[in-house]
């Protein structure tokens, strides 16, 4: 099988934090962005994505750059991105160059930690009365379901006392 080599043509950029990698569809001879979750997503997602985008395109691989060794469908993004690669589509190999990435410093990450713990302390407070409200709603409907079982007993409590009170006059009479 010939394989076609290309070395410029696949670029990764990071927009607002995720990855972004623009590719060369072959049936329609334009390229088309990719905007990726690190951690969530995974090297098939991506390779699906190129597929369900570009219909002409039969086969999609990712492999390591130097050993040539395919790069498993599960390795998520992140770990994909840790170097370099190669991307097969149909009969065509990119070379990927993945860009540097950025770390953060530790008053970056003390930043983002207290941003974290704030929009959980909102969720918390926005959610909070909507679980109030479906607790009581709970609560109400056990307590009618509760009160349906008790009132036949009640009935039959209500009858000893009044035969007891019948029982207690005619005794001290």
């Amino acid at each position: 099988m010939f394989v076609e080599m290309q070395r410029t043509e696949v670029l990764v950029t990071y927009r607002r934090g995720l990855p972004v990698i623009t590719v060369p569809l072959p049936s329609r001879r334009e390229r088309c962005r990719f905007t990726l979750r690190p951690v969530s997503q995974t090297v098939g997602d991506l390779l699906e994505q190129v597929k369900a985008e570009d219909r002409g395109v039969e086969r999609a691989v990712a492999l390591a750059p130097d050993d040539r060794v395919r790069i498993a469908a599960s390795d998520t993004i992140e770990s994909l991105l840790e170097n370099d690669f190669r991307l097969v589509i149909n009969d065509t190999e990119y070379y990927v160059k993945s860009p540097p990435q950025e770390r953060l410093s530790s008053e970056e990450i003390v930043r983002l930690s207290d941003v974290r713990n704030l929009v959980n302390q909102l969720y918390e407070a926005l959610n909070v009365r909507e679980h109030q409200i479906r607790k009581e709603r709970e609560l109400r409907g056990q307590l009618e379901k509760l009160s349906a079982e008790l009132q036949p007993l009640e009935e039959v409590n209500y009858k000893l006392i009044v035969h007891r009170k019948k029982y207690l006059k005619n005794f001290s009479l």
